[in-house]
């Protein structure tokens, strides 16, 4: 039976713009290339995601940058007779000023990966659910509310009920306010998950990318596993750089530590052994 995987614009858009994240798209494009589950974009998400995405880049770059100049002036008072201490504190800040520069340029992988993951996903028309979508709008219905209605909500959800129809449907949204029951975010919407059980199939929902991946990873897909010393600087296992970004992805019982060669592109698990005493 095929499972639908329907990711929120939010995810989207998160995605795209943080480097980090590059190990969890590709995590998502091993899922979608199994065999039992097809991705599948509504045209409504496609459409607001590339209308945010160079917007929020933009955003992204313009809060750093801020911070940078910010920061920048705080350090030269706290140096201000050290010229030592100020000329590596310039070097520095030019650097950072050169890296939020390129910082669309860095970022093509992540970009390629969604090209090509919404190349071949299942596009879902939604112009024929938009006066449906605009009722629950005027009528307060969720994920509408009196607070905020948002036509591109209603139109996603009523995408996931048709393909409830289909198979079992796996969303990932990092809009709580509007998707989880108010006190358990991690427990959708008590009136859409009533919606939801009237279909053929389930829903799963979930608010962290990872806990996604974590369910629907392949086991042999697998990362490889590498351990190295509990030292403050790592090198990448393959092509031995030390060029790499750390994130983390949830697991059963804890939290697994994810290393990304910025190089080479090597994703792997990092396990610690403590130094000998």
């Amino acid at each position: 039976m095929t499972k639908f995987v329907l990711l929120d614009t939010n995810i989207w858009i998160n995605l795209a713009n943080e480097p980090k994240h590059f190990s969890q798209l590709s995590s998502l494009s091993r899922i979608v290339s199994s065999s039992d589950c097809q991705l599948v974009i509504p045209e409504s998400v496609k459409t607001e995601f590339q209308r945010n995405d160079t917007q929020t880049l933009e955003s992204f770059k313009s809060k750093y940058q801020k911070n940078l100049g910010e920061s920048y002036r705080t350090f030269k008072n706290i140096f201000l007779n050290q010229d030592s201490a100020i000329n590596e504190l310039n070097q520095l800040k030019q650097k950072a000023e050169a890296t939020l520069g390129g910082l669309g340029d860095s970022l093509p992988t992540n970009r390629d990966i969604i090209n090509n993951l919404f190349r071949d996903a299942e596009q879902a028309a939604t112009s024929h659910l938009m006066n449906e979508a605009a009722n629950r709008c005027l009528n307060h219905l969720p994920p509408a509310s009196s607070e905020r209605s948002s036509v591109g909500d209603c139109l996603l959800w009523l995408s996931i009920l048709e393909y409830l129809d289909k198979g079992d449907v796996y969303f990932c949204t990092a809009n709580t306010k509007d998707f989880s029951e108010k006190n358990r975010l991690d427990r959708l919407n008590a009136d859409l998950q009533s919606e939801a059980e009237s279909k053929r199939f389930a829903i799963n929902f979930f608010h962290d990318l990872n806990q996604l991946i974590n369910i629907l990873l392949p086991q042999s897909e697998a990362l490889p596993a590498f351990i190295v010393s509990s030292l403050p600087q790592f090198v990448c296992p393959v092509c031995h750089s030390n060029n790499y970004a750390i994130s983390y992805r949830q697991i059963v019982g804890g939290m697994n530590r994810m290393g990304v060669c910025s190089d080479c592109k090597t994703t792997w698990r990092i396990l610690f052994e403590p130094i000998p005493e």
